[in-house]
Formats: structure tokens, C-alpha cells, sequence
């Protein structure tokens, strides 16, 4: 009966040993809980969280790629720029070499 004595009261030191450190576990965790909370509603923390926030949002986002037509069409109107610039240098006016074209006369070089 002896052993069944020290079985009991070793077992009883057990469980008395698992409360005391669940009661401090349980303690430690609302501890860094409150810590936690005190931290997170600090104006510097949700200052610092926006920023973030916006640094990613920047950085993740992704702009909508141009399409291919817009980019043809101003290559298409730098061309023709380019083309009626050269047309006024060698034939003068483009209105005047269009009415000397279809009345039946050739546009003379440098002439305008």
C-alpha cells in the first residue's frame, strides 16, 4: 500500500505542477495580448501600417498597358507631320499644290 501512497501523491504533485504552469501560460498570454493591443492602436504603428499599405498597393499594381493601336495612331500622325513638312519645304503650300495638282498643272519644285 505503500507504493500506491507515493503513486497517488506524485500524481497529485503532477497535476498540481500542470495547473500552476497553465495558470501561468494563460497569464503570459493575456499579458502579451494587452501589449499587443497597446501597441497596435499606437499612432505611430497604424501611421506606419497605411504607408505600408500604400508602398504595396503601388508596387503590386499593375497599369493597364496602352494599346497598340493608340501607339500606331501617334507614330501614324508624327509620320504625316514629318510628310506635309517635307511637302511645304519642296512644293510650297499643301492647299496651293493641291489646286495646281487637280487643275492639270504639275506642282514645280520650290515654287510657292
Amino acid at each position: 500500500m505503500r507504493k500506491e501512497d507515493d503513486l497517488e501523491v506524485h500524481i497529485h504533485q503532477l497535476e498540481e505542477r500542470i495547473a500552476s504552469r497553465r495558470a501561468r501560460l494563460e497569464r503570459d498570454v493575456d499579458d502579451i495580448g494587452a501589449a499587443t493591443r497597446s501597441l497596435a492602436v499606437s499612432p505611430g504603428v497604424i501611421s506606419a501600417a497605411a504607408g505600408l499599405g500604400f508602398f504595396l498597393a503601388r508596387v503590386t499594381s499593375r497599369k493597364p498597358a496602352a494599346p497598340k493601336t493608340a501607339k500606331a495612331g501617334g507614330l501614324l500622325g508624327l509620320a504625316t507631320g514629318i510628310g506635309m513638312t517635307l511637302v511645304k519645304l519642296r512644293y510650297g503650300d499643301p492647299s496651293q499644290w493641291v489646286g495646281k495638282f487637280l487643275s492639270g498643272g504639275r506642282p514645280r519644285p520650290g515654287a510657292g
